[in-house]
């Protein structure tokens, strides 16, 4: 008869909260109780407008130093928009009560997040009481017998009622609790106008008199708990949202017996961030009448003194409450801290969203946390040492250090950080040691922060522009304009003339794989550099140019291609000749003299952007003559061999008397010999020994070795410009010559070879 009458109980239960709770919400979202308004005087901004207009003519007042200062914070001030403490305490922060559903929630909210989802979950905890009674149930009859199975079971029947209960009368018990805090509210609020206290009355920007350099600490400090109780408030509501859609979490954990702590949890959270206006609208109250009776004007210094430890002592105070009414998280040091600090309902919260993760499957294993793994190489860019590949274009130049700037830009920065943390510290004084040190913090960064962004933008510009003006005029504009224009010409004529020039300049550029791809590097570095991504930016303008290194080596000269020449075929093509690597802020690469001028051998390389401007560092090498090979020695040097005829007997052995010409150790390779170390090059050919770089660290293979057959080197610019390039890359691939013209250049450098050894005069 007991199960029987407790089975009726409970299908009745049921059917009417199920009912209920489907329906109650859509149709009484009122309050309890005459709604009142607590709304003070003015617009409820910390800042009106008549604060801010006598705030800008101190400002013009001020003298030169004090103005730059007081602006910066003034700006601060225009830019964020935040309510005043009384507004957000003693008003209702999120829009009028009348009109609000539970006085917290917009229609809005309500139609299109907490409808549908209360709706679909308490489908779903049909399902699942269903499922825990037929469950139960079965247990139940296989041990019937057993005394601790029918406790057990009737325990269970009572939780279901009461989980039953609870969530067909959730709506009813939410309306009544944002209603008794609501009421506190306006209770508190009508005691002080009735006493005649000012809500307002422990602001110290209201009392504040001038807006002076002193004042602004105590405008900051203000101005930061303000800001951090705006968005306490907004994240009060967003929490609130979350844990009424959580509600049929709740209801589940009650049916079973491990996750019936959650309930617990979950109750205690809501009620902790529903009173969280309660406990302030408390402290504030206090606060105001300790204020009313410390006195105020702005000439009155114990009066500010006394408010400004008022609003220090705050965030602490509110914390102490809700520990005492155990509304906040203490199951952890963040959440202890976070009591402290007035956002023990934020942190709790966190605890829960983990709790409902939990009891809805536990933790799952494989996650793992990501880190970042350093790239090692040489800590300065463009400098030859380990894991450094200086035959790789993709790297620092100078158009990335004119927007990181140089030692005098960094210190000028550090300076403006070291008052963006005086301005963030004292925001923060208000919200403790820890507030103190967070602003600091945040107020350094976003000073250097938004410095360093301006710079890199302008910077960024600069730089495109310069790198637009040179491929169109690499003399320069008005070289180009003397130079287009013509006797009795008009300036029409001659800006036509400048222009087909700068036409033919950018073509006859981008037609040369080499320079366009150089083009396109330096155009992504520039516009990479406006956002701090200066090196991606480069890539991704090495990928659109189309050209990958590969490309370059395997083209045609023509093309400003290499001919799919490696070092061992320029060995034989510039036989005995010397040869020089050349290092500019912009990149580097070995060149030849020949007798039409300077030709540069190999793909552009990395660059050393700490090398100022015209400034070139260099080393020189030299090519084994035709037929010669240089040989490696034990201290790593190159040296010619040496024919067995030209050693003599000595009393140590056989002795050459003839070396040969022996390069210096490291740097070099069997076809190509360093013969120096490295040295800086003026325009006017003066030059001196450059310690800072060991070119016996520098690779030459490097900068010839894009294109190895079987090999595959390409970064993921290269991968993207062969992309991109696929079907018009064969129209600049070099060609051998045929057999005929192969014979015709062997006869000439046969020929050639001749004439330096025996010094005679032959005529091709």
């Amino acid at each position: 008869m007991k199960r029987r009458l407790s089975m009726v109980l409970l299908a009745v239960i049921l059917s009417i909260f199920f009912l209920q709770n489907t329906t109650f919400a859509a149709n009484d979202t009122s309050l309890i109780g005459p709604i009142g308004s607590t709304q003070g005087s003015g617009d409820g901004k910390l800042f009106d407008d008549s604060k801010i207009e006598q705030m800008e003519k101190d400002k013009e007042n001020a003298s030169l130093t004090d103005g730059i200062m007081l602006g910066f914070i003034l700006s601060l001030f225009k830019t964020v928009h935040i309510s005043s403490l009384p507004t957000l305490i003693f008003g209702n922060p999120y829009g009028d009560s009348g009109t609000l559903n539970y006085g917290i929630f917009s229609q809005g909210e309500m139609d299109k997040i907490i409808n549908p989802l209360i709706g679909l979950l308490t489908g779903l905890y049909g399902l699942i009481l269903t499922a825990a009674i037929m469950v139960s149930s079965a247990k139940f009859g296989l041990k019937a017998y057993s005394p601790q199975a029918k406790a057990d079971f009737w325990t269970d029947i009572n939780m279901w009622v009461l989980s039953a209960f609870f969530m067909g009368s959730f709506w009813l018990i939410f309306k009544v609790m944002m209603s008794l805090n609501l009421a506190l509210v306006s209770s508190l609020y009508d005691t002080l106008q009735g006493t005649g206290v000012d809500t307002n009355g422990v602001s110290l920007i209201a009392s504040a008199g001038s807006f002076n350099i002193g004042n602004a600490i105590v405008y900051l400090a203000e101005f930061g708990l303000t800001l951090y109780l705006n968005v306490i408030y907004i994240a009060r509501k967003v929490i609130i949202i979350f844990l009424v859609v959580l509600s049929p979490f709740a209801a589940y954990s009650l049916i079973f017996p491990k996750t019936r702590a959650f309930f617990g949890t979950w109750m205690k959270e809501l009620a902790g961030n529903i009173f969280l206006q309660s406990i302030h609208a408390i402290t504030i109250f206090v606060f105001a009448e300790l204020s009313s009776m410390a006195g105020g004007g702005a000439a009155n210094f114990f009066a500010i003194i006394y408010k400004l430890g008022l609003l220090i002592m705050f965030i602490p105070i509110t914390g102490m409450i809700s520990r005492w009414l155990n509304l906040g998280d203490s199951s952890s040091k963040l959440g202890q801290t976070a009591t402290m600090m007035g956002a023990g309902s934020v942190a709790g919260a966190m605890m829960l969203a983990k709790g409902a993760g939990n009891m809805m499957g536990g933790r799952r294993s494989g996650a793992s946390a990501l880190g970042q793994t350093s790239l090692g190489g040489s800590s300065s860019p463009g400098v030859p040492g380990p894991g450094v590949d200086m035959g790789s274009d993709a790297g620092m130049t100078a158009l990335s250090m004119a927007a990181k700037g140089g030692s005098g830009w960094h210190k000028f920065k550090s300076i403006a950080g070291k008052f963006g943390a005086g301005a963030g510290g004292a925001m923060g004084v208000t919200l403790g040691p820890a507030g103190v040190a967070v602003g600091a913090k945040l107020g350094s960064s976003a000073v250097t922060t938004t410095m360093q962004g301006a710079r890199n933008v302008s910077a960024g510009l600069a730089n495109t522009t310069r790198t637009v003006k040179a491929a169109l005029y690499p003399e320069g504009i008005k070289k180009a304009y003397q130079s287009a224009s013509g006797e009795g010409s008009g300036f029409v004529s001659n800006m036509k003339a400048l222009g087909s020039m700068g036409k033919e300049n950018f073509s006859n550029m981008w037609n040369n794989l080499g320079e366009r791809r150089k083009f396109m590097g330096n155009m992504g570095e520039s516009v990479g550099s406006m956002v701090g991504a200066a090196g991606i930016g480069q890539q991704v303008g090495h990928m659109l140019s189309g050209a990958s290194r590969g490309r370059i080596q395997a083209a045609s000269e023509m093309y400003g291609g290499m001919n799919d020449m490696q070092l061992p075929d320029l060995a034989k093509k510039y036989a005995g000749m010397n040869a020089t690597w050349e290092q500019s802020n912009s990149g580097s690469a070995f060149y030849v003299q020949t007798p039409t001028g300077k030709q540069r051998i190999s793909n552009y390389g990395a660059a050393d952007p700490t090398l100022k401007r015209g400034e070139i560092r260099a080393a020189d090498y030299k090519f084994p003559g035709h037929n010669e090979k240089y040989e490696r020695q034990p201290n790593g040097s190159y040296r010619l061999p040496v024919p067995a005829s030209q050693n003599i007997p000595g009393p140590m052995g056989a002795q050459n008397i003839n070396a040969g010409p022996i390069g210096l150790p490291g740097g070099s390779t069997e076809n190509l010999a360093r013969t120096s170390g490295t040295y800086i090059r003026g325009q006017d050919g003066s030059r001196y020994e450059d310690n800072r770089v060991d070119a016996g660290k520098l690779n030459p293979a490097s900068y010839f070795s894009h294109n190895i057959k079987g090999a595959d080197r390409r970064d993921w610019s290269d991968k993207g410009a062969d992309l991109l390039s696929r079907k018009t890359q064969s129209n600049t691939q070099y060609s051998p010559p045929a057999n005929k013209m192969k014979s015709l250049n062997s006869m000439a450098n046969q020929a050639s070879h001749e004439k330096e050894r025996v010094k005679n005069k032959i005529v091709l």
